[in-house]
């Protein structure tokens, strides 16, 4: 039997529409399609599709009405995205305008199909090709995610080989230069000196392995994420000559090493892009616990604007985003509520 001969796999498909009759069409397609191996859950509105992915972690896939009694448009597929981030949508929609289909697109959508162009065959390899992009997408998220975590965990190695092993060393060194110094200048010998900027050198060396170490994982220094995000704030001051105040509420979760090494560093090029991309003066840092969640924001007064046609977003915010997904998180860019600029929400849900 070829592999184009073999049945599709079965898949958990979640219908949401409002209209029974319509539902009563769907489904008889579907199974006209891909036979009676699906499984079909059935939801009349955004509330109850948020309450199926709840109970259901094994949805392959949504079959989704655009008019709902309690979302509409592109509104809809974003509601549903955010009940199930990673699970492909399919669009139902009742009208042929192809703008609204595109818009269902850009908006998170898989793909959208025309109720009036529904037909058995067609609506099978929506579902076919939708599931197979998904699962396509997931695998190489995964592998990333892999390559990504490995990387970190290298720099993480490095990074404690440099402050604990050839820190250690470097100051047993420089105590010996200066111990020498000490007995030399005792003497009356001008070689006190020669031993005096050996030390001096020695110290130099040590406060470049510290920065190397810090650069390698920022959290080598520090026990938790707080205490790294509030020496960055000091640190963009020293180096921006800005104001950078820090501050926390409610109750942090504790996070493991190569997750506050991600949110470390979404907020330290938050900083930079405000910098140099935004003319800020000010970027504040606010880190935020609630039920067991955990979000970084970092808010700017710079001049860049959120205006479509004049915000591009740059490598910085893509690595950024990058770093979100690998960890679970969401990323957001926009408006910084309190005045001018920008503001960056990285929001890490409760594990």
């Amino acid at each position: 039997m070829s592999a184009r001969s073999l049945p599709p796999r079965p898949i958990h498909i979640l219908l949401v529409d409002d209209s029974d009759a319509d539902a009563r069409f769907i489904d008889m397609m579907v199974r006209r399609a891909r036979g009676d191996q699906d499984r079909l859950t059935s939801a009349s509105n955004a509330a109850e599709t948020a309450r199926a992915f709840a109970r259901h972690d094994d949805i392959d896939l949504v079959l989704l009405d655009l008019t709902l009694p309690d979302a509409h448009g592109t509104d809809t597929v974003r509601r549903v995205l955010e009940a199930g981030r990673d699970v492909p949508i399919v669009v139902l929609t009742a009208t042929d305008d192809e703008e609204v289909g595109r818009a269902c697109v850009a908006a998170g959508a898989q793909d959208f199909l025309p109720k009036s162009e529904l037909r058995a065959i067609l609506l099978g390899r929506v579902i076919d090709y939708a599931v197979t992009r998904s699962r396509d997408s997931a695998a190489r998220r995964h592998l990333e995610q892999e390559v990504l975590e490995s990387s970190e965990q290298e720099r993480q190695r490095i990074a404690r080989d440099l402050h604990d092993d050839l820190g250690q060393q470097l100051t047993g060194i420089a105590i010996m230069a200066r111990s020498l110094a000490a007995k030399l200048a005792a003497r009356g010998l001008p070689e006190a000196t020669d031993a005096r900027e050996l030390g001096e050198l020695v110290s130099g060396a040590i406060a470049q392995s510290v920065a190397l170490a810090r650069g390698l994982d920022p959290l080598t220094e520090f026990d938790a994420l707080p205490m790294a995000l509030e020496a960055l704030a000091s640190d963009g001051e020293r180096r921006f000559r800005i104001r950078c105040p820090f501050r926390t509420a409610g109750e942090i979760p504790a996070v493991d090493g190569a997750v506050a090494g991600h949110l470390f560093r979404i907020a330290q090029e938050a900083i930079t892009n405000a910098v140099k991309h935004g003319g800020a003066s000010q970027v504040e840092i606010e880190l935020r616990g609630s039920g067991g969640a955990l979000e970084i924001a970092v808010a700017d007064d710079g001049k860049r604007s959120l205006e479509p046609a004049r915000f591009e977003p740059g490598q910085g915010l893509r690595i950024m985003a990058y770093r979100a997904r690998s960890i679970g998180a969401s990323l957001a860019i926009e408006r910084n509520p309190h005045g001018h600029g920008i503001r960056v929400r990285c929001t890490l849900p409760a594990s």
